[in-house]
């Protein structure tokens, strides 16, 4: 049983644990606190029937034995009294009648109990048989006036005096009987109420004492509980302190201390795992420093090496940036005479254009020449045409035209020679104008060939100049690469000092390296540690 209180109390989580206990306490302070309200209001109940309805139905009944022994008193004066007051006695006999006929209503009101309704109805029968001497003196003379009815009571006590004190003693009798049912009431009552509040108080005392006792148990109970699975998480962080990573943290709880309880076994997984892994770690650390020392003493020698090698370089770097100079120098020189020759080449085609344009004014004048010859070998034909026209009118004429046959001849003769004037002329301004066509031809081809050499001497002038802002980016890139190399030869003297550092702090690797290996294996993993190189 106690161990299945304890798998209980691992499942159930802490703030469930102190939830059941207080609300264990508070619900068994509920139940005092009820029970005790219900005791309270029982003897409330018994005390107002004490005090209240219990003093104030002894006071009336009390109020009836004097309304009794008033009435008695008052019916007895008839007797003895004068003539004159009798109606008074008769009105304050009826005021006392009425008295005592409400004071038995009330009492009736607050009487409960069968025995005590029992001796009230003694009480009203008493009541009623001493009400006889005046119920008969109002049958007799009642219609006579109040004045004949209280005669006719003074009467009746004379005569019946005897019977009447009977009556009267009896129902006196039966009020006191009524008053000590009631002080016997109210003294079983007073009785009762003290018997309530003393079982009231066992009762509160009981409820106090067991609600204690489950407290406490409840406590103990989770008090223990939690002092339990703090020292469990106590002794599994001194193990872990000590270095002792061997043992699993025991996890037996499912509520804050269990999973507490978890963290712990999960930081001690992970310590071991990482101590297991440092340790191999400090073995590996401790042969690679080894191997970046010697790697750092051979970085050191090919360091120097290259140093050197980038003196010879920056050497070379010099005389090429020389070379590179003179051949700018040279390109520019190059470049100018490409300008001069593109200006000689430009005047050359200005003097070919101007005599193209100058070819081109003899071809029109020789067109126009030719023109005008032709228009003169007309004239010579049409003359030619009249001059033998003439001739044979002059023949015609006979012996009368003979002159002027001779005139036509002539004429005729004259026209004919200037036809072949004209034709040799027009022969000679053709062959003119086929040499000054082929004159043209051959400027034009003259024109051609000057801007082919412009556009060759430009096209030359540009690769020149190419070549000249090449030449000077090379001059500029082997000074970019001349301070390149004097920076590199700078880091490559500072690479060697640097790999002679890297190989101290290599031999200091290796110490510390041996010093975590000695301090891991301080901790106890379970397992064989390897050991450090």
């Amino acid at each position: 049983m106690h161990a299945g209180w304890r798998g209980a109390g691992g499942r159930l989580r802490l703030a469930h644990k102190l939830s059941l206990c207080f609300g264990l306490f508070l619900l068994i302070l509920l139940g005092l606190t009820g029970l005790a309200l219900m005791r309270i209001e029982s003897l409330n109940g018994t005390l107002l029937a004490v005090t209240g309805n219990g003093a104030q139905r002894s006071q009336t009944v009390r109020d009836m034995e004097r309304c009794a022994n008033e009435y008695g008193s008052t019916l007895r004066s008839f007797s003895a009294a004068d003539p004159s007051t009798l109606e008074a006695l008769h009105r304050q006999l009826q005021d006392t009648v009425q008295t005592c006929g409400k004071l038995s209503a009330a009492a009736r009101q607050m009487i409960t109990a069968d025995d005590g309704l029992q001796r009230l109805q003694q009480v009203d029968q008493a009541f009623d048989g001493a009400q006889g001497v005046l119920r008969q003196a109002r049958q007799e003379y009642g219609g006579r006036g109040e004045g004949a009815v209280a005669f006719g009571v003074r009467l009746r006590m004379a005569t019946e005096q005897a019977q009447e004190e009977a009556h009267l003693n009896a129902w006196i009798r039966t009020v006191r009987a009524l008053g000590a049912w009631d002080d016997a009431w109210n003294e079983a009552t007073a009785r009762s109420a003290s018997g309530l509040a003393v079982h009231a108080r066992n009762v509160l005392l009981g409820g106090a004492l067991v609600a204690l006792l489950l407290a406490g148990l409840a406590g103990f109970w989770l008090v223990r509980d939690v002092s339990r699975g703090l020292g469990a998480a106590l002794a599994a962080t001194r193990q872990m302190a000590a270095h002792d990573l061997s043992r699993p943290v025991p996890v037996e709880r499912g509520d804050e201390i269990g999973e507490v309880l978890q963290a712990l076994e999960e930081m001690r997984e992970r310590l071991h795992h990482l101590a297991a892994s440092v340790r191999d770690a400090s073995s590996s650390i401790h042969q690679a420093s080894a191997e970046i020392a010697a790697g750092s003493q051979n970085l050191s020698d090919r360091t120097e090496q290259a140093a050197a090698t980038l003196q010879q370089t920056l050497g070379t770097i010099e005389t090429l940036g020389q070379s590179v100079q003179q051949t700018s120098g040279s390109a520019d020189s190059a470049h100018h005479l490409a300008r001069v020759a593109n200006e000689v080449a430009q005047q050359g085609g200005q003097t070919v254009s101007q005599a193209v344009a100058t070819m081109a004014e003899v071809n029109t004048a020789s067109h126009k020449i030719a023109d005008i010859i032709a228009i003169i070998d007309g004239i010579a034909f049409q003359t030619n045409i009249l001059a033998l026209n003439a001739a044979v009118e002059a023949a015609r004429a006979g012996e009368q035209g003979r002159g002027f046959a001779v005139v036509a001849g002539e004429v005729r003769a004259l026209a004919q020679r200037s036809a072949r004037a004209a034709q040799e002329i027009k022969g000679l301004i053709h062959d003119s104008m086929s040499r000054v066509e082929a004159g043209s031809v051959q400027i034009h081809q003259a024109g051609s060939t000057t801007q082919d050499i412009m556009r060759s001497v430009e096209r030359v002038s540009g690769i020149i100049a190419t070549i000249s802002q090449e030449a000077q980016q090379q001059l500029g890139g082997i000074g970019q690469t001349r301070e390149a190399v004097r920076q590199l030869d700078s880091v490559a003297q500072h690479n060697a000092a640097m790999a002679e550092q890297a190989a101290a702090a290599a031999g200091a690797l290796t110490d510390q390296a041996g010093r975590l290996s000695r301090l891991v294996s301080s901790f106890q993993l379970g397992d064989t540690p390897r050991s450090a190189a």
